[in-house]
C-alpha cells in the first residue's frame, strides 16, 4: 500500500479520526511509510471486525 499527500488530511473511519502529513521521500522513509501503512490497515480492519462482532451480539 502506498498512500502521498502534499498537505495534511484528517481522515476518519468508524470512530477513529488520523491524520496524513507528507515527508521528505527517501528509501528510508518509503520502507517505513509501507511497514506503517501496513500495520495501519491491519489494525483498521480488526477494529472494524471486533466492532462487527459486538454489533451481531447486541442484535443478537
Amino acid at each position: 500500500m502506498k498512500a502521498v499527500a502534499d498537505k495534511p488530511q484528517t481522515h476518519r473511519v468508524g470512530r477513529i479520526e488520523f491524520e496524513i502529513v507528507a515527508d521528505d521521500r527517501t528509501p528510508e522513509v518509503e520502507e517505513r511509510w509501507s511497514r506503517r501503512s501496513e500495520a495501519i490497515a491491519a489494525w483498521l480492519l480488526a477494529e472494524w471486525e471486533r466492532e462487527q462482532r459486538r454489533r451481531a451480539a447486541e442484535r443478537n
